[in-house]
């Protein structure tokens, strides 16, 4: 019985876990003559291949490892040490405010912010705005989230349903902390998915 109740605590604390991720950070600690670096891989011994400026904010940690975390910068992605990473407060997907989401083939992207709004385009649609609810998570599950919202006159519903998942581009070589997938239900159903980053509006 006391083997059985480990494994459930285990488990469900590495989901809560998972569910921190991804998050907003400020840079703090790092003097101003200075820059904090990222690395190719979770380690102080790894190659450098970009920094964060002293004072940067709002950057966006994907996963943790130990001391490290992942961010994006520039198309690739890095380590950096959380050491100098001040989590800002409810800014994790739980309680995410407003994200991008994007694909590729065909290419498309939405910026939503919840319970408001949300604009999507793709190649033969410029910025069509959708009026949003308030995101829900699935009924007894940590994951996936979803937004419902329909365009101001009622023509075409949207359904996002994003996922704590690492997910790729397929273009590039950075790693999101978000898997979308898109449905538009109007006068024809078309399906999308993708990669999703939190976002400040």
């Amino acid at each position: 019985m006391f083997r059985w109740c480990v494994v459930v605590f285990l488990f469900i604390a590495g989901a809560l876990q998972a569910q921190e991720y991804p998050a907003l950070f400020d840079v703090t600690g790092v003097a101003s003559n200075d820059a904090l670096n990222i690395r190719t891989e979770p380690s102080a011994k790894s190659p450098i291949i970009g920094v964060l400026a002293y004072d940067a904010k709002y950057i966006e940690v994907v996963e943790q490892k130990g001391n490290w975390g992942r961010v994006n910068q520039r198309g690739s992605t890095g380590w950096v040490s959380m050491r100098f990473m001040k989590r800002l407060p409810e800014t994790d997907f739980g309680n995410a405010y407003a994200f991008g989401c994007s694909g590729t083939e065909p290419f498309w992207t939405i910026s939503a912010v919840t319970g408001a709004r949300a604009t999507f385009s793709a190649p033969d649609v410029a910025g069509r705005t959708y009026i949003l609810g308030n995101m829900r998570r699935a009924s007894g599950r940590f994951s996936p989230h979803a937004l419902l919202g329909t365009t101001p006159d009622g023509a075409e519903a949207l359904t996002l349903v994003v996922d704590n998942v690492i997910c790729s581009d397929g273009m590039s070589d950075m790693l999101y902390g978000l898997r979308a997938t898109l449905v538009l239900n109007g006068q024809e159903q078309r399906v999308f998915s993708g990669c999703c980053s939190l976002e400040v509006e």
